[in-house]
């Protein structure tokens, strides 16, 4: 049976004490996959665990709090398609049976979950930004409200919002705009080998095929986290 925690004391173990030592200093990681990929919440439960984490922050919208407050049953069959609130979730890869299972673990730990991705449609052509930065910072004013600073948080959210660029496919993202209000965070990015990822279908990841084992790897901007043959877990209907 495969054991991921095993596997990187073996082959990551200094980077994996560089991140411990990086968190005791930031208490904040942030964390960027690609929507739809089953691994990334095997890499989300070590991490968390490891770190001994009081507090997540999901890329969600809080008017699906009371839906994730109140669904305990672990093999989460809910009925997706005649929910409103979870559909273009759904359709994106960003819930699915992994998803839920991760996060009924985390509420018997007793561990705070938060939602940050919160700007409307309103908000977005309110703001006439061609570039649509007004989501990525009402995702880290959002971020900020929740005692970021002391509390052991993690966060995780689409790469576009978690790039370290100023600037990252046209707009600013959540990342740096926390970075302007001083937060000093743990990045970590998430690569992936050749798989399969989730998003409105199932299509082909461009992963690097040299990416053959899991490994966690420092470099300039923070940590490389990465997965071998990433799977696309498909949206889970009742």
């Amino acid at each position: 049976m495969f054991n991921l925690s095993k596997t990187l004391q073996i082959n990551s173990r200094e980077a994996l004490n560089l991140l411990i030592k990086d968190f005791e200093k930031t208490n904040i990681i942030i964390c960027g996959e690609v929507h739809g990929i089953k691994e990334n919440y095997l890499i989300y439960e070590y991490l968390i665990n490891m770190l001994n984490v009081s507090q997540v922050g999901i890329e969600l919208n809080k008017k699906l709090f009371d839906f994730i407050k109140k669904k305990d049953v672990v093999e989460c069959e809910f009925d997706f398609k005649n929910d409103k609130r979870l559909y273009k979730y759904l359709i994106d890869g960003r819930i699915n049976k992994s998803f839920l299972n991760l996060v009924y673990k985390l509420k018997k730990k007793n561990i705070k979950i938060f939602l940050y991705d919160n700007a409307s449609y309103k908000d977005i052509i309110k703001s006439n930004d061609p570039r649509n930065d007004i989501r990525d910072k009402i995702m880290a004013k959002d971020i900020l409200r929740n005692n970021i600073n002391n509390e052991k948080t993690f966060i995780w959210a689409g790469n576009n919002h978690t790039s370290w660029k100023r600037i990252s496919q046209g707009r600013t993202s959540m990342y740096n705009y926390l970075k302007q209000q001083g937060v000093k965070a743990t990045l970590v990015k998430i690569e992936y080998g050749r798989g399969y990822f989730y998003n409105l279908k199932i299509k082909k990841i461009k992963g690097d095929k040299n990416i053959t084992e899991y490994r966690l790897l420092k470099y300039k901007y923070g940590y490389k986290f990465q997965i071998p043959n990433p799977k696309a877990i498909i949206p889970y209907y009742k």
